[in-house]
């Protein structure tokens, strides 16, 4: 009998905050120049439609990926494969992802198959020139207007809500660029917080706050996630600071960890309307929608 990897063991058996540690300890290596980058595909997404999955499913899909041993992202559901005459391998590992609808009380669940275990799927054809990473990010800072100083008496790259502002040490400070950019992204999610966007209400937290700890994850999770698609990666090496805290939290309620992922999903949305080279063109919208119902820390 094969093994199901369903995201409902993991609030079942309470175990969301190693679930989600191993989410966020594994390095995401960046984009490297030399052949083609496909924005749309380096997170898991479903291979018929192209749309990237979210929430607790994309993180389940991600670890699965680690477990298969692949790079593919693309799933797919068995009806969708039969109808594009993808054959599923016979020992194939089924994931099971979840969709709830808690306005409506509605909830379904689909089991999908990873593409390295299926054969005949034929990719869609893509662009056949992609942003350069680094320079997209850059576009995204300036679209922004996010105020960023640099300043080598910095010692910590930080956001203040006091003054609205971003500080970073000089570039030349960071290893490479790569490390530079998923710094600043990091810092890109505090800003977020202003009480003008996301409102996290970030003046009213301590340094020692647990408060912070959450600001921290909610950060943190935004910014692999914009990393890895982006395609500047991820590493939480520069971050482990955080850790300690982390886990004071992760491990005092399910709701937190839930809580953590949602927010920071806000995030992402949030700093993704600012790119404008995505694949796939979307109505314009106010900011704040992309924060629609998000939780300011208290």
């Amino acid at each position: 009998m094969t093994r199901t990897i369903d995201i409902a063991h993991v609030y079942q058996n309470g175990d969301m905050a190693a679930f989600l540690m191993a989410c966020l300890t594994r390095p995401r290596t960046p984009w490297q120049p030399g052949w083609e980058y496909n924005p749309i595909n380096v997170l898991p997404h479903n291979a018929a439609t192209n749309r990237a999955y979210s929430g607790w499913n994309l993180f389940a899909l991600m670890l699965e990926q680690d477990e298969l041993g692949t790079t593919e992202t693309g799933w797919l559901t068995k009806k969708q494969a039969d109808r594009l005459n993808v054959v599923i391998h016979e020992q194939a590992t089924p994931a099971l992802i979840h969709y709830v609808d808690t306005s409506r009380q509605w909830a379904r669940s689909w089991i999908v198959y990873n593409l390295s275990q299926t054969s005949g799927f034929k990719k869609p054809r893509v662009r056949t020139h992609f942003w350069d990473p680094i320079q997209r990010v850059d576009r995204i800072i300036v679209r922004s207007r996010a105020k960023v100083l640099h300043d080598a008496r910095c010692p910590i790259p930080h956001y203040s809500p006091m003054d609205d502002r971003i500080y970073m040490p000089d570039r030349n400070l960071f290893l490479d660029s790569y490390s530079y950019y998923r710094t600043l992204l990091h810092e890109l999610a505090h800003w977020t917080g202003h009480a003008s966007r996301c409102n996290r209400r970030l003046r009213d937290i301590g340094f020692s706050d647990v408060r912070r700890a959450r600001e921290e994850l909610y950060a943190e999770i935004a910014s692999m996630l914009l990393g890895m698609e982006l395609g500047i990666g991820h590493d939480l090496d520069n971050h482990t600071e955080y850790v300690r805290s982390w886990v004071r939290i992760l491990n005092d309620s399910d709701k937190e960890i839930r809580n953590a992922v949602a927010t920071a999903t806000k995030i992402q949305r949030y700093i993704k309307q600012f790119d404008r080279s995505s694949e796939r063109p979307s109505r314009k919208r106010k900011g704040n929608e992309f924060c629609a119902n998000a939780q300011p820390v208290d």
